[in-house]
């Protein structure tokens, strides 16, 4: 991975720890990612898929661009767990339930890509419970 691509997913996970608005950081995460990658994961596309609770693996690669850019999963595609209880931190308010949903969510699966959609529908699932 080329020096400036480092900088800019450090900068972009650096800013999502200490970000005051992470909706706004998400947002930009996927408006990025959506540029990147293909099919264009767009927001309607969420919106749906946490009301079922599944997002469709067409999207994997745009859902680990996201992850990444979040600083959720490394460049190597290995999840984060105190990111993501970062990240259902802004989603959730009880600690006990935030820990639960993370060890539950972050398994690893055969490919970073697979990992990151099930990821994503884990936690669209847990969070509606």
């Amino acid at each position: 991975m080329d020096k400036s691509k480092v900088l800019f997913l450090a900068s972009i996970a650096f800013s999502y720890v200490i970000a005051e608005d992470p909706k706004k950081l998400f947002k930009d995460a996927v408006d990025n990612c959506s540029k990147t990658q293909e099919p264009i994961l767009d927001h309607s596309i969420i919106d749906a898929a946490i009301k079922q609770a599944n997002l469709n693996a067409i999207y994997a690669k745009s859902v680990l661009c996201v992850y990444q850019s979040l600083g959720v999963m490394d460049d190597k595609g290995s999840v984060k767990i105190d990111q993501v209880q970062k990240f259902l931190g802004n989603l959730i308010d009880d600690a006990d339930r935030i820990e639960e949903i993370a060890e539950l969510c972050s398994k690893e699966k055969n490919t970073p890509e697979q990992t990151a959609i099930e990821l994503f529908n884990c936690i669209a699932r847990s969070v509606k419970e």
